[in-house]
């Protein structure tokens, strides 16, 4: 599975810090998929603290949720790189048309602030349309004191 996004990573040396997989959806989905990312960042050498680890797996977590939610419920796809040193891209691909909306829902409402929380986590989010169906994506820090440096190779 290609990065529909397409940010392209201005250094070379990043490539190798890409990984896409299909998510299956089962009840298990969300969690498997968040699992694996913070299992993937440490074997690209991150040292995230639980805050960090917790920040990103919430992103991770809303995107996912959405597309299971709202869409239909195959050909989902999961992709992550770093983009450049200090910045995490996680995308989630779907068949949906629809775009997510970030909106502060009402106190007792179970649903509807996944992207107001990814919106206020994240340096940046956005929707792309590749063709059939849509991309989700947030692009997130991670060089704050939250995170150590990378181990070297």
């Amino acid at each position: 599975m290609p990065k529909v996004h397409q940010l392209a990573s201005p250094d070379d040396e990043l490539d190798s810090l890409q990984i896409s997989w299909p998510v299956v959806p089962t009840e298990a989905s969300v969690k498997e998929t968040r699992d694996r990312v913070g299992g993937e960042l440490r074997a690209w050498g991150y040292r995230l603290t639980s805050d960090k680890e917790s920040e990103i797996k919430l992103i991770v977590s809303e995107l996912v949720t959405n597309a299971l939610v709202h869409a239909p419920r195959h050909d989902i796809g999961f992709a992550m790189w770093i983009y450049k040193p200090g910045q995490l891209v996680v995308e989630v691909q779907d068949r949906g048309a629809h775009a997510p909306v970030a909106h502060a829902g009402m106190d007792e409402d179970t649903f509807g602030r996944g992207m107001t929380l990814v919106e206020g986590l994240a340096l940046s989010w956005g929707v792309g349309y590749p063709g059939s169906g849509k991309c989700v994506y947030a692009t997130i820090a991670i060089t704050d004191a939250a995170l150590g440096a990378p181990r070297s190779a």
